[in-house]
């Protein structure tokens, strides 16, 4: 059955992200979301796997400090994905409204959720829009 949101792709990097990157989990899901590369998966593009970690290039100083635990990050990578392709929004921007460090605190209470009940959930806590950038979009689609 093929993965409704492209979704398995993100999720695996992230669990590979523990053995194959010298990042620390939230620097490596901070340059993975803000990446040429997560943009591609917003447009339905798939890369090869060969240019998996290239987007960690401008971060490799940063050496890992703080790992999340497998289960935690394979989490936050489906999630992530799933927000992406709900919500109609890019990676960079769910990662703006939600860093790594928040989502990461959220894995306990709602791994085990629905993702949609999860979503509502987190988004309430942090919404995607600003609430001025709300009203300008609610006066946009009004005037259509």
């Amino acid at each position: 059955m093929k993965d409704r949101w492209n979704v398995k792709p993100k999720r695996t990097f992230f669990a590979k992200s523990l053995s194959l990157s010298r990042l620390s989990s939230p620097c490596f899901i901070k340059a993975f979301m803000c990446s040429p590369f997560a943009s591609s998966y917003d447009h339905g593009i798939v890369l090869e796997l060969s240019s998996f970690f290239s987007f960690e290039e401008p971060y490799q100083k940063s050496e890992a400090k703080m790992r999340y635990d497998k289960d935690a990050i394979y989490w936050m990578g489906y999630f992530y994905r799933y927000l992406v392709y709900t919500r109609e929004v890019s990676s960079r921007q769910v990662y703006h409204a939600i860093p790594a460090s928040i989502l990461y605190s959220f894995y306990k209470p709602y791994h085990s959720f629905d993702n949609e009940k999860a979503a509502v959930q987190i988004l309430s806590l942090y919404p995607l829009f600003p609430a001025n950038q709300l009203q300008v979009l609610r006066k946009y689609f009004a005037s259509e």
